[in-house]
């Protein structure tokens, strides 16, 4: 399983629009075959996602399909790229479970 993380600075009220926007962007996402999971946190500055996926590619192909979409919809909001991270995920707890991956 793989995970990126994008922080997205000066970009007030992202979350927001985000999360008005969410069945679209999920729509949108579940395309990707090894597609897993999206977050969206809140932040001062604006927003961070972490998407997972099964592979790299899996998050890789995420996260351009989540730039297009933000790209055509929400033009105006992103002023600067966001600084992001891409990784294999190698521990990972669920509630009272463990799971190594």
């Amino acid at each position: 399983m793989f995970a990126s993380v994008h922080h997205y600075h000066g970009s007030p009220g992202l979350a927001d629009r985000l999360y008005s926007n969410f069945d679209e962007i999920e729509r949108a996402m579940r395309i990707t075959p090894g597609f897993i999971a999206y977050y969206v946190m809140k932040t001062r500055e604006g927003a961070t996602t972490i998407t997972f996926g099964s592979g790299k590619s899996d998050v890789e192909d995420s996260n351009r399909i989540t730039s297009s979409w933000i790209r055509q919809n929400m033009p105006l909001v992103i002023l600067r790229p966001p600084e992001f991270q891409i990784g294999e995920i190698v521990v990972a707890t669920f509630g009272k479970t463990k799971v190594r991956v």
